[in-house]
C-alpha cells in the first residue's frame, strides 16, 4: 500500500513517515498543497494524509480539488490538524473526509489504522481529538 503524506512540518512528516513504514507502507511526502496535487496526478497513491496548513494550497483547496475530480474523488483522505475549531471539522467534513485528527494529540499508531480501516473501506468517517 502507498500513503502521500502532506505535511510542511518536516519533524511530523518523518514520525508519521516511521508509523507508515512499520506497517510496511510505501511512503511518499510532500510539503506544500500544489506538490500534493501534482503527486496524485502522477502516482495516485492508495490514501493520503492532509495537513490542513500547507502552503501553496491548504488542506481545504486540496479536498475541494481531490473531491471534483472523478479520478481522485475516492481517494481516501485522513485530515490532521493543528487546530481544533469546529468550523475546520465540520468543512473537511463536508468534502466528505471526516477521519480528522488534532495535532500533536493523536497516536501515528491510531492515524495508521485508521487509514489501513480506509483503505479496507470498514471506515465511513471518525472524528478524534
Amino acid at each position: 500500500m502507498r500513503i502521500l503524506i502532506a505535511d510542511a512540518d518536516d519533524f511530523e512528516a518523518r514520525i508519521y513517515v516511521r508509523a507508515f513504514m512499520t506497517r510496511s507502507f510505501d511512503v511518499d511526502v510532500v510539503g506544500d498543497g500544489e506538490a500534493c496535487l501534482e503527486e496524485v496526478r502522477a502516482r495516485p497513491p492508495d490514501a493520503i494524509l492532509l495537513d490542513l496548513m500547507l502552503p501553496r494550497r491548504d488542506g481545504f483547496g486540496v479536498l475541494e480539488r481531490l473531491q471534483t475530480d472523478a479520478s481522485t474523488a475516492n481517494i481516501p483522505v485522513v485530515v490532521v490538524a493543528n487546530t481544533a475549531q469546529r468550523a475546520d471539522i465540520e468543512r473537511s467534513c463536508r468534502f466528505g473526509h471526516c477521519p480528522f485528527f488534532i495535532k500533536p494529540f493523536v497516536s501515528p499508531n491510531a492515524i495508521v489504522g485508521s487509514v489501513e480501516a480506509l483503505i479496507r473501506g470498514a471506515m465511513p468517517g471518525a472524528f478524534s481529538a
